[in-house]
């Protein structure tokens, strides 16, 4: 279960990890089933396709409304850097 905290009074509402979509440019990653093979390829397409993409903010949406904004410059070089590790290349 998610906690979203707004900015007024008694402005919290709860999502659970179903609800988490991580946005870059027009590619959409589902992150709710992290753990199960489905959800973990989708993890392993976000790192896998960070380095070529041209846009470099990602956007977290959770139950469809934009939560946050952030940038991922390193995100390159750290999965160039990294071995086949099993965490950040295993889709390839």
């Amino acid at each position: 279960m998610i906690e979203l905290s707004q900015g007024f009074p008694g402005g919290k509402s709860y999502s659970d990890a179903n609800g988490i979509m991580l946005k870059v440019g027009e590619d959409e990653y589902p992150m709710g089933l992290i753990g199960s093979s489905v959800g973990d390829s989708w993890w392993y397409a976000f790192w896998s396709d960070i380095p070529d993409s041209l846009s470099k903010t990602v956007d977290a949406y959770v139950d469809g409304k934009k939560v946050a904004s952030f940038t991922l410059r390193k995100a390159a070089e750290l999965y160039k850097s990294a071995p086949e590790d099993g965490c950040l290349k295993r889709a390839k």
